[in-house]
């Protein structure tokens, strides 16, 4: 379908409750009424979106396909190269879920990209968020090379060494655990900050 975006662009924001404007591999941007544009480029259609400091500016060809609570249009980024950029109604059902989706895809992005200049030649095979203590275990050890300096089942607590500093690892099940709040939900993320430290390296 290739007619009249502008127009069914508004009619999906109309009836969306929660709508997002989601690019692969980025966290959604909320669409809120006097930040979000659609308008004639030539044959093309200019979409901006804003957000914060968030800014998204993208050409259109013009097709698009709607679904109940997504619209999925064409998209070209600077080069030519075409893509499906994504307007959600993150209120719905099956697209609960996209947030996360997303926010997992742009870390993997920026993590893929750091391991890349400290490993040349490495990729990485999968990212997970699941609360897997052996799976998290094995990532740490076998990927980024953590040893694990002390375990305390009794309590719940596996202390991996990372240079001269220390990561915890505690199962939700756990001593520990239990008083950390809910785990990764709507209700709570269970993590405060995480960070690694990467020797230097030009941009």
């Amino acid at each position: 379908m290739d007619r009249d975006l502008p127009g069914a662009i508004a009619q999906f924001l109309a009836s969306s409750v929660q709508p997002a404007l989601i690019e692969p591999g980025e966290a959604p941007i909320p669409v809120v009424s006097g930040q979000f544009e659609v308008r004639s480029h030539g044959k093309q259609y200019l979409i901006e979106c804003w957000h914060g400091s968030r800014n998204l500016v993208r050409r259109a060809t013009g097709s698009y396909s709607v679904t109940k609570g997504r619209l999925e249009l064409s998209a070209l980024r600077f080069g030519g190269h075409e893509y499906l950029l994504l307007l959600a109604d993150l209120a719905a059902p099956k697209n609960r879920a996209l947030p996360r989706q997303a926010n997992l895809s742009h870390y993997r992005a920026v993590l893929e990209h750091a391991l890349h200049r400290q490993f040349p030649g490495w990729s990485m095979d999968q990212l997970t968020s699941g609360a897997d203590l052996e799976r998290s275990l094995a990532f740490y050890q076998e990927v980024i090379g953590c040893s694990v300096e002390k375990r305390q089942d009794a309590i719940g607590l596996i202390q991996l060494r990372a240079g001269e500093s220390l990561i915890d690892l505690t199962p939700l099940d756990g001593v520990l655990g239990r008083t950390g709040g809910a785990g990764p939900g709507r209700e709570g993320r269970n993590v405060d900050h995480f960070a690694l430290q990467v020797a230097p390296f030009d941009e």
